[in-house]
């Protein structure tokens, strides 16, 4: 049901670049792809005349381009801080606005993750973990964090 919220949440805010523009270049943070491809879908049902394109890539990235010019009408960041800052800078003519929480999910091949917390991964039965990279991604610096402060690993 959460998932279909936001869906429908994302398709409110691509539906008003309808009055705007029939054809229109979305930002969007690599991590959306399977669920904004299936938002623009749905959209596309809705306005068969118009053509949104969708650019993935990482979210600073973005920033970046969107600083030195790039021509994206709407950006889906992983990081709130990065459309925060294109608007603080005058790069955004809304407010920028929350459309999904994050949350660390543990998977494991060996273990019973839905009984595992954090914590639980500092144990010597787990020898690898695995999460995005911090310096690129906004969910690994995330997760970084959650483990430094439930007392995983070394930073």
């Amino acid at each position: 049901m959460g998932l279909w919220k936001n869906i429908v949440a994302l398709l409110l805010l691509l539906s008003s670049c309808a009055a705007l523009a029939e054809k229109f270049t979305i930002a969007a943070a690599s991590d959306l792809r399977y669920a904004l491809n299936e938002v623009i879908v749905e959209y596309r049902k809705q306005y068969p005349n118009h053509e949104p394109t969708v650019i993935y890539g990482s979210s600073g990235k973005m920033t970046t381009q969107i600083v030195n010019g790039a021509p994206y009408d709407i950006f889906f960041s992983a990081d709130i801080g990065f459309p925060q800052k294109l608007h603080a800078e005058g790069f955004a003519v809304t407010e920028p606005a929350v459309y999904a929480i994050g949350r660390v999910v543990l998977w494991s091949a060996n273990h019973d993750a839905s009984q595992l917390t954090l914590k639980d991964l500092a144990a010597d039965t787990f020898r690898r973990i695995a999460i995005a990279q911090p310096a690129h991604a906004p969910s690994g610096q995330r997760d970084k964090e959650a483990m430094q402060d439930a007392g995983v690993g070394s930073g």
